[in-house]
C-alpha cells in the first residue's frame, strides 16, 4: 500500500449551511476558460485560502518546499477498514526532526469507527537504533529511514485481535489492535438517549494496541524482503537469500524462554546460491510496467503459497551506480563522465535489466504446501526447525505457466504468446457447466475448520477448495489471457482454458493490462454464474466495468455494465448480496474522480422484463423450469447509468468497509487541501436516488449510537490534520483551461499559475512549462496535488508564469486519445512536443506568455519530452531542464519500449526508434548549425546554457547512461555550433572586426578558433563555454527526494550564488574604475580649459598693449609665441 492522498481541516464545501443531503451547487468549482475572456480572468489570480496581503508568506518559500512533501502530503492517508469493520487504518506524518531531513516520518495510527478515538500503532523511532541499518541497499535503507512506515498490511480473516503487519528495513513486525468490553451494560430506554456525549462516548468497547513485535529481522547481509502476513494472522512469509521463509507472529518459546532472535523456516529451496535465480519476488518489468509487485501470494486458508520462480541468467546485466552497461568500453565511459559536474562515485549496484529487443526473465509458477506447519497442529517448533527447507516436508508443485522462455524453447514455453505473467490471484473453485462438475466431485474434498488463540480462520486439508486465476500478456501486448489452474495437479482446467481474452488488431496499438477481475463467488442465475468475472476492459474504447461469463456460459459475449465517454478508474469492490458493483471514475469530466456503484442485476423488487431496470430484456425460466437459461445479453446492450455516491465536486480517494455500510471519503479540489469524512451508503432502494449522507447527520440515522459513532469518527480524522493548516496559506489555486491540440481538433486540458499582476504587471511574462505528457499518466486534475506543487507556487512568487497540459497519450481520456502517440505511423515524443508547442503559442497569442523566455522542464519521460522539445522546437523553448531522460529507447525496458514502439528487430522499428532517439535529434541540429543564431550570447557575452541535464547516481529505471550519451552528443552539438559561428564570423565580418575579436579573451569565436586549433582547455573552461550542464545526485533513485538531493541542490544554489556574488563584485569594480576614469578626463579637461582662459586672458592684455603702442608685427609675434607655448603644453599633457 503506497501512501495515499491527506485530510486537512478545511471542511468539505457541501457541509456549511446545511447543504448536506442535497446535491451540492458547481459554484465551488474551478471553471475551466476559454475563448476571449482569458485575458480578463488570467489578470486577476484565482481565489485560495490566501489573503491579498499573502506575499510575505510566499515569499517564504525555500528549498524544503520545493524537494519536501507538498501540503496535503503531510496530512493522512492510505486508509484501509479492519476486516471486522471495528477499526480503520491510516499513515500519519509528523515533521522532521533533524533540520538537515527534507521529509517527514510516517506513522501508523488506528482509529476506533464507534468511539472516535486515535491510537499510535506504530512509531519508527521506536525501532532499535542498532536495527535501522539493517537490510537492502544503502540507498534502499537511506530512503526507508527517511520516510519512516510506507506499507502496511491487516491480516483479513483475524479478528479481535485484528492484527497488522509493518514492514520495516530492519525487519517484520506485527501489531494487535483489540477491543475490551466496557464498563457497565448498554441501556435502551428512554432515559438512555437523554444522555450527554461523553456519558454516551464512555459506553464504547476500549481500543488496545500491543507493542510492536519483530517476528522477521534482518541483517545486513540477509534482508527480509516483501514480508506479507497469512490470512489467519499467524504466519509472516517473506524472502530472504531468494529463498521465502515463514515465521510465526506469536513469540515462541523453547525451555521456558522466549526465543530471540524470532525463529523462522525455509519453505523453498533450489535458488538460494544461484546469483539470478530468486523464489518469491517480482521481477523488474512486472514491478515496474504491470503493477505486481508481489512474487508470492497466501493461500486464503494459509495452508499453501503460490509463488514465482524468476530465472534471470541470460538477461542484461547493468551496473545501475555508474550507469554503464558492463560491456561498454572504457574510452566512452570517461568521455562522457567529463561534464558530470557533482559525480560522486558510488559502490556497484548490479541489476539484471531486459533491454528492449532483449530477453526476458523467465517465469514459472509453483505452490508450495505449507499446511504441515501453518495448519498441522501437531507440528512442534522444534520438528519444524529440523526440517526446514526440507522438500519433502515443503513439497512444490509447478504449475503449467512458463513465461518469458520463448527464446529458451522449454517443454512447457507457449512461445511469445505468454511472454509475460502479469498477475495471480487464489480464488474460491467454483466450477460451472458438465465439464466442471465431473472435475469438482473428483477433486473437491471434505473441509475442516480450526481455531487459532484470538483468531478465527477456516482452512481445508488439501488445496482442491482453491483454484489458481493467473494473466499472461503476449510480447507484442495486442493480446492478454486469462485462464484458471488446479494447484494440486498444476494444469489448466481446459473448460476455463481461456476464461476471457483481451485482444487488439492492428500494428498501432496495444492492451492495457487492467486490475486483477474479481470472481464471483455466488453469482445470481440467469444473471451471472459462480465464477464469473467482474474487470475493466477497454474493448468499447473507453475504460468500463464489464461482466466476463466463465465455463458454460463462456460463448456468450461480456456484458457491460458501465458505458459512455468516459472511463472507469478502479473497480473498488464488489456487494454480491445486493447486486453493486463499486468504482470509481470520472464521469463528471476528465479533471474528477468519484465513487459510483452499478447493478450486477437487477433489484430484487424489479422484473426481469423491466428494461429501465437493467438494460435489455432478460430471459426467464424456460419451460422445463430450468433457472439458468442464458441470458440475452450484449456488449451494445443499453446500459442503466450509474449511482454517484460522492457528491462535493472534485477528486475522491475512497476505502469502503468489508459491510458495504459506510466508507472512508478523502475529497480534495483546487482549493481545497484533502478533507477525511466517515460516509454512509444507502442500503435500500429508495435511497438509491438520494444523495449520500454525512455521517454527522445523526437525526437521519435509526440508530442513533451508530450515527454518533460516526459523527466521532468523521470529527477525529478532520482534527488530525489541524497542525498543517497554516501551511496551507501560501498557495494559490491555478487557473484550469482547455486548449485545442496540434491536431487541430483535439481538446486539452490544462493548467496556468499566474503571477499577481498587482506586483508584476499585466504580462507578458516569462513561463516554465511543466510537462511530463507520458501514457499512463494524468497531471492536470481538480485536485489540491495540482495547487501544491511548490516549485510551480515559488515561480509564480518571483513573477515566472508555471504551465501544465495533458497533451495526446496521456491517461484516462479513452484509447483513441492515448494511442495518438503511435497512431498514423506517429513515435513518442512528435505529438507530445507538437502539443506542448501549440499550448506556448496559445498563452503568446493571449499576451500571457514572453514568447522569448520560454522553458520546458521535465522528470523521466518529462525529461525526455523536454530534451525533445529543445532540440526539436528551439524556436519555442529557449532551455530545457531534462531529469532523468530516456535518450535511447533501445537502452529501456523491453516491455515499456516494445508497447509503444514495437519489438526493434521487426521490419521498420529500427527507424521509428531513431526518430525518438534523443542523440539522433541531437545530431540532426547538429547537421542544421546547431542553435539559433540569435540565442547563442548572454548579456554578459558569454555561451547561454541551453539544458541542464539531471539524474541520480543510483537511478535504477532510467540508467545514468542515457545522460552520458546524451551529454556526449550534446559536446558534439557545440562543436558544430562553434564550428558554424566561425564560419559565419570569417564571411560577414570584416578584418578590423576579426582583429578585434581576437584580441578578446573570452569571445566565443576566440575560444572556438582556440578549439579548433587543437589547444589546451581545462575542464573547468570547457564547462563554462558548453550549451549544457549535468548534475548528478549521488546514492538517489529514479525521483531525488532525500537528503542527497537536498544537499546537492543547496551545493548548486550556493555555487551559483557565489558565482553571481564574484559578477558583482567584477561589476562594482569594472564601475568603480570607470568613475575613476571619467573623474580623472573631468579634472583634466577642467585644467585644460583653466588653462585656454589664462591664455586668452593674456591675449587679450598684449592686445591692449600693442594696439596703443600700433605696432601690428609686435602683435603677430605675440599670437605666435602664445600658441606655440598652448601647443607645447597639450602636448605633455
Amino acid at each position: 500500500m503506497g501512501v495515499g492522498p491527506g485530510q486537512s481541516a478545511e471542511p468539505d464545501s457541501d457541509e456549511n449551511g446545511g447543504t448536506e443531503g442535497r446535491a451540492s451547487p458547481r459554484r465551488d468549482r474551478t471553471p475551466e476558460t476559454t475563448g476571449d475572456d482569458i485575458g480578463a480572468r488570467f489578470s486577476r489570480p484565482a481565489p485560495s485560502h490566501a489573503g491579498p496581503d499573502d506575499h510575505s508568506v510566499l515569499s517564504a518559500l525555500t528549498l524544503d518546499d520545493v524537494v519536501g512533501p507538498p501540503p496535503g502530503a503531510l496530512d493522512p492517508g492510505g486508509f484501509e477498514f479492519s476486516p471486522d469493520n471495528e477499526h480503520v487504518a491510516y499513515l500519519h506524518a509528523h515533521l522532521p526532526h533533524d533540520p538537515a531531513s527534507a521529509w517527514t516520518t510516517w506513522t501508523l495510527v488506528v482509529l476506533d469507527v464507534a468511539s472516535g478515538t486515535r491510537h499510535a500503532c506504530f512509531d519508527p523511532s521506536s525501532t532499535p537504533v542498532s536495527a535501522r541499518g539493517a537490510g537492502g541497499t544503502d540507498v534502499e535503507r537511506e530512503h526507508a529511514g527517511n520516510v519512516g512506515v510506507t506499507r502496511y498490511e491487516w491480516a483479513s480473516e483475524a479478528t479481535n485481535p485484528s492484527r497488522l503487519l509493518v514492514p520495516r528495513p530492519e525487519g517484520a513486525y506485527v501489531v494487535d489492535v483489540e477491543k475490551t468490553p466496557s464498563r457497565g451494560k448498554k441501556k435502551t430506554n428512554d432515559v438512555d438517549k437523554e444522555k450527554t456525549n461523553d456519558e454516551r462516548a464512555a459506553r464504547f468497547p476500549t481500543t488496545r494496541v500491543s507493542y510492536p513485535r519483530c517476528v522477521a529481522r534482518a541483517s545486513s547481509d540477509a534482508p527480509v524482503l516483501d514480508a506479507s502476513i497469512s490470512p489467519d494472522g499467524r504466519w509472516v512469509a517473506f524472502v530472504r537469500r531468494s529463498e521465502i521463509h515463514v515465521a510465526p507472529c506469536d513469540d515462541v518459546s523453547l525451555g521456558g524462554s522466549v526465543v530471540d532472535p524470532p525463529v523462522e523456516f525455509r519453505v523453498t529451496h533450489g535458488a538460494r546460491g544461484r546469483p539470478f535465480v530468486t523464489h518469491g519476488l517480482a521481477e523488474y518489468v512486472a514491478a515496474e510496467e504491470m503493477q505486481r509487485d508481489r512474487g508470492f501470494w497466501w493461500r486464503p486458508d494459509s495452508g499453501a503459497i503460490a509463488f514465482t520462480r524468476v530465472d534471470s541468467t541470460h538477461v542484461e546485466v547493468v551496473d545501475v551506480t555508474r550507469g554503464y552497461a558492463l560491456n561498454m568500453g572504457d574510452d566512452e565511459r570517461s568521455s562522457s563522465e567529463d561534464n558530470c559536474a557533482e559525480m560522486t562515485p558510488a559502490p556497484d549496484e548490479r541489476h539484471s535489466y531486459p533491454h528492449a529487443g532483449c530477453e526476458n526473465a523467465r517465469v514459472t509458477l509453483g505452490v508450495v504446501d505449507v499446511s504441515s506447519l501453518t495448519l498441522d497442529a501437531t507440528t512442534t517448533m522444534r520438528r519444524a526447525a529440523e526440517v526446514s527447507g526440507d522438500p519433502e516436508f515443503f513439497p512444490t508443485t509447478w504449475m503449467d505457466v512458463d513465461c518469458g522462455s520463448a527464446r529458451r524453447g522449454t517443454a512447457k514455453s507457449r512461445g511469445e504468446e505468454e511472454e509475460y505473467l502479469a498477475s495471480v490471484a487464489w480464488t474460491p473453485t467454483v466450477f460451472s457447466g458438465e465439464e466442471g462438475e465431473k472435475e469438482s466431485s473428483a477433486s473437491k474434498k471434505k473441509l475442516k475448520k480450526t481455531r487459532g488463540k484470538g483468531h478465527r480462520t477456516t482452512s481445508s486439508n488439501g488445496a482442491e477448495s482453491f483454484s489458481l486465476f493467473a494473466r499472461v500478456q503476449n510480447r507484442a501486448q495486442t493480446e492478454v489471457r486469462a485462464f484458471f489452474v488446479d494447484p494440486a495437479t498444476g494444469q489448466r482446467y481446459p473448460h476455463l482454458d481461456p476464461a476471457f481474452v483481451e485482444r487488439v488488431e492492428g500494428t498501432d496499438t496495444w492492451v492495457n493490462i487492467a486490475q486483477t477481475p474479481i470472481v464471483l463467488r455466488r453469482g445470481k442465475p440467469p444473471f451471472a454464474s459462480p465464477g464469473d468475472l467482474v474487470g475493466v476492459s477497454e474493448r468499447d474504447g473507453f475504460a468500463h466495468a464489464y461482466l466476463f461469463p466463465v465455463g458454460k456460459n463462456a460463448k456468450r459475449p461480456p456484458r457491460r455494465l458501465t458505458a459512455g465517454a468516459w472511463c472507469v478508474l478502479r473497480v473498488i469492490a464488489v456487494d454480491e448480496s445486493r447486486g453493486w458493483v463499486y468504482f470509481t471514475a470520472n464521469e463528471e469530466g476528465p479533471l474528477e474522480r468519484h465513487l459510483y456503484r452499478a447493478r450486477l442485476w437487477p433489484a430484487p423488487r424489479s422484473p426481469p422484463w423491466d428494461e429501465n431496470a437493467f438494460g435489455r430484456s432478460v430471459e426467464t425460466e424456460s419451460a422445463n423450469g430450468d433457472a439458468s437459461s442464458p441470458v440475452s445479453s450484449s456488449t451494445s446492450a443499453p446500459v442503466a447509468p450509474p449511482v454517484r455516491l460522492t457528491r462535493a465536486a472534485g477528486c475522491h480517494t475512497v476505502s469502503i468497509d468489508h459491510a458495504f455500510r459506510r466508507f472512508v471519503d478523502v475529497r480534495e479540489d483546487l482549493r481545497t487541501p484533502p478533507v477525511a469524512a466517515m460516509r454512509v451508503i444507502a442500503r435500500s432502494e429508495e435511497d438509491d436516488d438520494r444523495d449520500c449522507r454525512d455521517d454527522a447527520e445523526a437525526e437521519n440515522s435509526t440508530d442513533a449510537d451508530d450515527a454518533f459513532a460516526r459523527t466521532l469518527s468523521t470529527a477525529a480524522l478532520r482534527s488530525t490534520t489541524s497542525t498543517y493548516a497554516a501551511t496551507y496559506a501560501s498557495y494559490k489555486a491555478p487557473v484550469l483551461m482547455q486548449v485545442t491540440s496540434a491536431d487541430g481538433h483535439t481538446t486539452l486540458h490544462g493548467a496556468i499559475y499566474l503571477p499577481d499582476a498587482e506586483r508584476f504587471g499585466p504580462g507578458p511574462y516569462p513561463c516554465a512549462v511543466a510537462v511530463y505528457g507520458g501514457p499512463g499518466a494524468q497531471c492536470v486534475s481538480d485536485s489540491w496535488r495540482l495547487t501544491a506543487d511548490a516549485r510551480a507556487q515559488r515561480l509564480r512568487e518571483k513573477g515566472v508564469v508555471t504551465f501544465k497540459l495533458d497533451n495526446r497519450g496521456s491517461a484516462n481520456r479513452g484509447c483513441a486519445f492515448e494511442r495518438a502517440i503511435r497512431a498514423n505511423g506517429a513515435v513518442l515524443g512528435e505529438c507530445e512536443v507538437a502539443d506542448q508547442v501549440a499550448g506556448v503559442r496559445f498563452l503568446v497569442s493571449k499576451n500571457l506568455v514572453d514568447p522569448k523566455r520560454v522553458a520546458i522542464v521535465g522528470w523521466s519521460y518529462g525529461g525526455f519530452v523536454a530534451a525533445a522539445a529543445l532540440l526539436r522546437a528551439p524556436e519555442t523553448f529557449v532551455c530545457a531542464v531534462a531529469g532523468a531522460p530516456v535518450t535511447s529507447w533501445l537502452a529501456y525496458n523491453a516491455h515499456y519500449a516494445e508497447r509503444y514502439l514495437g519489438a526493434p528487430n521487426d521490419p521498420g522499428n529500427d527507424e521509428r526508434y531513431e526518430r525518438c532517439d534523443l542523440v539522433a535529434a541531437a545530431r540532426e541540429r547538429a547537421r542544421r548549425g546547431g542553435w539559433r543564431r540569435d540565442d547563442r550570447l548572454g548579456a554578459d557575452g558569454k555561451r547561454k546554457k541551453k539544458m541542464l541535464i539531471a539524474h541520480g547516481a543510483s537511478d535504477e529505471n532510467v540508467h545514468l547512461s542515457h545522460t552520458a550519451r546524451l551529454a556526449h552528443a550534446l559536446e558534439a552539438l557545440d562543436d558544430a555550433d562553434r564550428a558554424s559561428v566561425s564560419a559565419t564570423s570569417a564571411t560577414s565580418a570584416t578584418e578590423e572586426e576579426e582583429e578585434k575579436n581576437a584580441a578578446k579573451d573570452d569571445g566565443p569565436s576566440s575560444s572556438s578558433a582556440s578549439v579548433e586549433r587543437g589547444s589546451s582547455t581545462s575542464r573547468e573552461n570547457k564547462r563554462e563555454e558548453s550549451s549544457f550542464e549535468v548534475v548528478v545526485f549521488a546514492r538517489e533513485r529514479h525521483v531525488p527526494r532525500g537528503r542527497g538531493a537536498r544537499r546537492a541542490l543547496e551545493a548548486r544554489e550556493k555555487d551559483a550564488r557565489a558565482k553571481e556574488q564574484a559578477l558583482e563584485a567584477k561589476l562594482r569594480d569594472t564601475e568603480s574604475a570607470f568613475a575613476n576614469e571619467r573623474e580623472s578626463r573631468v579634472k583634466a579637461e577642467d585644467v585644460s580649459r583653466e588653462h585656454e582662459r589664462r591664455r586668452i586672458r593674456a591675449i587679450e592684455r598684449l592686445l591692449k598693449r600693442t594696439a596703443r603702442r600700433d605696432e601690428p608685427s609686435a602683435l603677430r609675434a605675440a599670437l605666435l609665441e602664445s600658441n606655440a607655448q598652448a601647443d607645447e603644453r597639450r602636448a605633455r599633457e
